[in-house]
């Protein structure tokens, strides 16, 4: 048998004297060689030698981030995935090489505090089709997320939430004579996309200037809710993988993550800026958080530019509806399936005169309100921060070194018995008023149910005023009912918020 002849290296980089298909066969099994081995290389690190290596958590995590997407796309529902390792591994577990997860409130300020920076992961924003425009979401160094901030801040203060009050009692009256048709009927209505459908035209009348017309025509205009249904997942696995989502933006396949023209997303986003060009042509003052983002300026007296001024309007428009819609479909099953606090509601003062009020009060309305986000938080999903400088080392000695990722899934932190007592996984409203004043602390000081500190939810003030309308008026009409007492819905998925599909609720007239 003939010996193979010595690889000689001159010879293979001459390419006239090299056959073509041995070459390229050559470099790609020494491409694949080395990928083998600095991916087997990196594995071995991660998982011996990388410095959160003494935190517990599943070996998949420990190897590679690819078990990010890979658990949040295929695992089931990432709360229930987060729930599930923490109460294998404990308080703090590894999600990823270098990413840990914490349910322990009372590390909230050490992690989330006005020095915090925000990693690539999850806000790298050409991941949510608005290219590198810098708005709230992408702005990662804390002094630019303020001022970021600041520009929305005037939109939700108390005398502009007062004033946007008309506009959004305006889309509660018409989604309250829309569901009449549906009461009237008998017909059971799919209740995540009925009280979508209202988020979504309150919200876009207050940022676009003008609903998209969802409860009007009872239809899916454009399809968008179908397409942000579709697209989520897939918006969730570029955001746990920055590093790809970036190499894609800056190639020429980048112009990819900004949706077409003729996609429903690109429908949307040409609503939006027919109605931003009205709103310029015209100059109309309407008190809105348009007028809001069209006065604003830079730090250096500039005026926002209008691409900031589109992007930060399709940005509040996701996470102002998404998360509300959530909410009240929690709400809604809690009222249901607890009579009591059902009837304890309806003996406040639900009234037209209450609300007109300068402080309109509906205290059990709003504690049940506040009990269903806590119970079943409709955004439980991951919000990484950066490690800061220094590090931090734990009460246990351990330490987390610069540079770490740690997130705290909302849902897993808003049910620790330590800081909501022995029944917190259970629904209970009162919690928040007859719980002992030593705990009553705790619970307001540890609570992230509008996220935490610096880059807490500005626009809380105006997802308040727009659920109590709503529930007040729903309640004032109706009588709200499982279609389905055995098995209320199918099941509940979270992509970023939580779902449930398949839920029918069917509206009896109320008899006052």
């Amino acid at each position: 048998m003939s010996k193979a002849a010595p690889f000689d290296m001159a010879t293979f980089l001459r390419f006239d004297t090299v056959d073509k298909k041995t070459f390229f066969y050559q470099v790609s099994t020494i491409f694949a060689a080395a990928s083998i081995v600095y991916i087997v290389g990196k594995c071995i690190y991660n998982r011996y030698f990388h410095p959160l290596r003494h935190f517990p958590g599943p070996v998949a995590a420990s190897l590679t981030e690819f078990y990010l997407p890979w658990s949040f796309y295929f695992g089931v529902a990432e709360h229930v995935t987060d729930e599930q390792r923490h109460a294998r591994y404990g308080s703090i577990t590894r999600k990823a090489p270098n990413v840990l997860q914490i349910d322990d409130p009372e590390l909230l300020p050490v992690f989330n505090n006005r020095t915090t920076h925000k990693p690539k992961r999850v806000y790298y924003s050409p991941a949510w089709g608005v290219g590198d425009v810098p708005t709230i979401l992408n702005q990662l160094h804390p002094k630019e997320h303020q001022v970021a901030r600041k520009r929305l801040t005037p939109a939700f203060i108390g005398t502009a939430v007062k004033k946007m009050q008309p506009l959004m009692q305006k889309r509660v009256d018409e989604w309250i004579e829309k569901s009449w048709e549906y009461a009237n009927e008998g017909t059971a209505i799919d209740w995540s996309k009925w009280t979508q459908s209202l988020a979504y035209d309150v919200i876009t009348e207050l940022v676009f200037g003008a609903p998209i017309g969802f409860v009007k025509t009872k239809t899916d205009v454009y399809g968008v809710l179908q397409q942000f249904k579709q697209a989520t997942p897939y918006i969730g696995i570029l955001n746990r993988l920055p590093w790809l989502v970036e190499a894609i933006w800056k190639s020429p396949l980048g112009s990819y993550l900004i949706p077409a023209a003729d996609t429903p997303l690109g429908k949307i986003f040409s609503v939006r800026d027919r109605l931003l060009q009205e709103r310029l042509d015209k100059s109309v003052d309407k008190p809105d958080i348009l007028s809001v983002l069209l006065k604003g300026v830079n730090e250096d007296g500039s005026p926002v530019s209008l691409d900031v001024i589109k992007s930060e309007s399709f940005i509040l428009m996701a996470a102002g509806s998404e998360t509300t819609f959530s909410v009240m479909c929690s709400f809604t099953i809690n009222i249901i399936q607890h009579p009591r606090v059902y009837k304890k509601i309806m003996e406040t003062d639900l009234s037209p005169e209450n609300l007109a009020q300068e402080d309109p009060q509906f205290p059990y309305l709003y504690l049940a309100i506040k009990e269903s986000m806590r119970l079943m938080h409709p955004a439980p999903s991951f919000f990484p921060r950066l490690v800061g400088k220094g590090g931090v080392t734990l009460k246990d000695g351990r330490f987390i070194p610069e540079g770490s990722e740690v997130a705290m899934n909302p849902y897993c932190v808003l049910r620790s018995k330590k800081i909501f007592g022995d029944d917190a996984d259970q629904f209970r409203p009162e919690r928040w008023i007859d719980s002992p004043p030593e705990q009553l602390a705790l619970m307001e000081t540890y609570n992230p149910i509008w996220s935490y500190g610096r880059t807490s939810c500005p626009g809380k003030p105006v997802a308040e005023m727009e659920l109590l309308m709503a529930f007040r008026a729903l309640l004032l009409n109706f009588v709200p009912e499982f279609a389905n007492p055995e098995k209320p819905w199918d099941h509940i998925t979270n992509y970023g918020s939580l779902v449930y599909e398949g839920l029918y609720i069917k509206l009896k007239p109320r008899v006052a």
